[in-house]
């Protein structure tokens, strides 16, 4: 009996961007669209690798580098029902003036443009054992409990809030001491760290063979300076060391100043053998939480007793419309920024469950 190709429309755009801007600041997505009746099962197979629910009648967005990717598809509730289909190779493009954005409607239809064929449970399970050799991208181990990503001993998952920024990483050759950046930090136009060479892929990313010792991760594009002529996509949390940007204007505070894009380079002190994550937040340091979800993955990873942590972001002062939306992020991103007055909270979700707090505070006092 002859087998029916399933077939699923993909509409592809490149956008062109004004050579006063840069591509790279922009991210490349793909938009599930689940049209098939079914719930879908999506993986995207390619530089990024990806695993994503989407329901029937609902879409997804993912966020991907450039490069050549396939999907698979399982569709169906019931193990016992579930079916199956990969489709053909297509390709994300990102340069200095264009990017990618590409909407693929699941569809058990003979009808669109990106031709799939139906596959075997086999080969749908075996792409998770893809092995790269210098670095792995990573998908949660466990669907209920996603908390420990299972690190082995010396391999370092470095992920950002929002995902899908490149990710720099060298020894610190010079052993740099961190120093807390400030209002009047010079931005560098150039830095050995920001080289193809130290290039390790997009976040999120698992790297192994990363000994203990000083490291500097770098991560780009970020924005650096806001169109307010502030510091903007910086975690504090972290232990920042240097701006780099080639987009210097000669007057910063000239009229026309829409922000200035760059790198971030963060200091990184490795004490241990085990395996060790580490997620950065870049996105504007001073938005309020209310404005924070656009950056965060939609669906929940993180598990955690959110009883307790309420209590503890309420000793801070919080509303509870605020510790809400923060413990909703946190299901999602398990890290969060909070901005309150006179303080700042940062609070990261660990792999048994736990948390950390840390607590920045905002002096106003004026030389």
């Amino acid at each position: 009996m002859r087998k029916s190709k399933i077939f699923i429309c993909l509409t592809f755009i490149s956008f062109i961007i004004p050579s006063l801007l840069f591509a790279q600041k922009y991210f490349n997505t793909i938009t599930l669209i689940n049209d098939s009746g079914e719930n879908a099962f999506v993986k995207v197979v390619g530089p990024t690798e990806l695993q994503v629910e989407v329901p029937k009648k609902k879409n997804t967005i993912v966020n991907v580098s450039a490069g050549v990717y396939y999907i698979l598809v399982r569709y169906g509730n019931n193990p016992k029902n579930y079916s199956y289909a990969k489709g053909e190779p297509f390709q994300i493009i990102q340069n200095d003036k264009e990017y990618t954005s590409i909407s693929i409607t699941l569809n058990k239809t003979e009808s669109g443009n990106y031709n799939t064929n139906p596959t075997s449970s086999e080969e749908f399970g075996n792409s998770d054992k893809t092995q790269h050799d210098s670095l792995s991208l990573i998908v949660p181990v466990n669907e209920q409990y996603s908390n420990d990503p299972g690190l082995k001993d010396n391999e370092l998952m470095i992920t950002s809030i929002p995902l899908g920024l490149k990710v720099f990483l060298a020894p610190d050759i010079d052993s740099l001491k961190s120093t807390l950046i400030s209002s009047n930090l010079q931005i560098q136009t150039s830095h050995y760290l920001i080289d193809s060479t130290n290039f390790k892929g997009y976040t999120p990313l698992v790297m192994k063979d990363v000994k203990p010792g000083k490291y500097l991760i770098g991560i780009e594009p970020v924005k650096i300076i806001d169109e307010k002529l502030k510091l903007s996509d910086i975690d504090e949390s972290m232990k920042p060391s240097a701006l780099i940007s080639a987009d210097i204007y000669p007057n910063i505070t000239s009229a026309d100043k829409k922000g200035m894009y760059g790198a971030i380079i963060y200091s990184l002190d490795k004490d241990f053998v085990n395996g060790e994550r580490i997620i950065i937040l870049s996105f504007p340091h001073e938005l309020p939480i209310s404005k924070m979800e656009q950056y965060y993955p939609p669906k929940s990873k993180f598990v955690f007793d959110e009883v307790e942590l309420k209590k503890e972001i309420k000793k801070n002062g919080f509303s509870n419309k605020e510790i809400n939306i923060a413990i909703d992020l946190l299901h999602r991103g398990g890290k969060i920024r909070l901005n309150g007055k006179g303080l700042t909270l940062f609070i990261e979700i660990l792999n048994n469950g736990s948390w950390k707090i840390g607590t920045l505070r905002k002096s106003n006092n004026t030389d």
